[in-house]
């Protein structure tokens, strides 16, 4: 992945109850908002490392992972 390229990660999930969504980046220690499914940004040097998606109800979870790569 170059710099300065736009990245989208995209993550799903359903269920009932319906399920929230969290998304984290231990490598850069970010905790976004919750309930997005579809996360955009622009790629920086910075950026690369791992990205975790976790989709999540009363009865269990889901983690998807991402990792942004030069």
């Amino acid at each position: 992945m170059e710099p300065n390229k736009e990245v989208n990660f995209l993550c799903l999930g359903t269920g009932n109850p319906a399920p929230t969504v969290n998304w984290r980046s231990p490598d850069h220690d970010i905790d976004w908002m919750s309930n997005l499914t579809n996360v955009t940004f622009t790629a920086e040097p910075a950026s690369f490392g791992l990205y975790l998606c976790t989709v999540k109800n009363l009865l269990g979870e889901a983690v998807k992972q991402y990792n942004l790569s030069k």
